[in-house]
């Protein structure tokens, strides 16, 4: 029933072995999942051998695949993965965070009670952030993410727009309709921070003037744990390479704002559709996801 997606880039191997042990922990029978690992670290990699180790112990798993990706990018090792495989839904999971042991068995029973114009499911999610400071210390942290609340203006048609405002649904915590995914021509890989909400978006369509709307389904259940300790832009996949910190945030920021204009305008020139009372279209234009926080300061070894 699933294609489990898990791209990996110079990795640690620790990671790597608690993300896959995850899946494999499912409740969910693994009768029901594929999983593609595509790998795009480089063999010299300093941690390539520990991964190769993680690997070789479930190579004989009938349902487990390696393969190294062919080209560079986050997208294109996704949609490479996504072509080797054939089952109707699509589960991401990136090689650095887990799921909970009910993740696919919730999201199994959401697609269950949901019909066929439904194109996205998704668990909320625990994130852990560290930031390192000065004297050994960093601050940490924890936040719940993707979790909408329920709320009487949810709208399947129009609610899609949501995904270019404030939200952020992590890639580990969605999974969805292959059919579509192709349709849409899936990650667009020029792209390189954001891409996963434009695909998000572009699956959703536009129920202003789409003729076949495909909606959105919400859980609020917290199935997935994510945790990123070290500086994306530290990890070779900046492709601004003499920038960092503030001065590469800034430039992400810029491009992924450019994108999104660039394939829908600005939010001033959305026109509110006539089936959609005011109410409901300011919650849809001005929703954002609701995140608890519990900061906390820890001592690195």
């Amino acid at each position: 029933m699933f294609d489990i997606i898990i791209p990996i880039y110079r990795i640690d191997p620790t990671l790597l072995k608690r993300c896959i042990e995850s899946v494999y922990a499912q409740s969910l029978s693994d009768t029901n999942y594929t999983v593609w690992v595509v790998d795009g670290t480089p063999s010299d990699a300093d941690t390539y051998a520990g991964c190769m180790q993680i690997i070789e112990e479930y190579a004989d798993h009938p349902r487990f695949n390696y393969f190294r990706q062919s080209g560079s990018g986050v997208s294109q090792a996704r949609n490479e993965a996504v072509t080797l495989g054939s089952s109707p839904f699509i589960a991401w999971l990136d090689g650095d965070d887990y799921w909970y042991p009910n993740h696919l068995e919730e999201l199994h029973n959401c697609i269950k009670k949901t019909t066929d114009n439904y194109v996205i499911w998704w668990n909320a999610g625990d994130v852990t952030i560290t930031t390192h400071g000065l004297n050994g210390y960093a601050h940490q942290t924890n936040h719940n993410f993707n979790y909408f609340p329920k709320h009487s203006t949810w709208n399947d048609r129009y609610h899609g727009l949501h995904f270019r405002l404030d939200a952020t649904v992590f890639p580990s915590s969605v999974i969805v309709r292959r059919s579509r995914f192709e349709e849409v021509g899936g990650f667009l890989e020029e792209v390189w921070l954001g891409e996963d909400q434009l695909l998000w978006y572009h699956m959703c369509g536009d129920g202003r003037h789409d003729d076949k709307v495909y909606l959105t389904y919400q859980n609020d259940f917290v199935g997935i744990y994510r945790q990123h300790d070290e500086d994306y832009f530290d990890k070779g996949q900046n492709p601004w390479h003499d920038l960092y910190g503030d001065e590469a945030r800034d430039k992400c920021a810029d491009s992924l704002k450019s994108n999104y204009l660039k394939y829908w305008g600005p939010m001033k020139d959305w026109e509110q559709p006539e089936d959609v009372t005011d109410e409901e279209w300011y919650d849809i234009t001005h929703y954002t996801f609701t995140a608890s926080t519990q900061p906390m300061a820890i001592e690195i070894d």
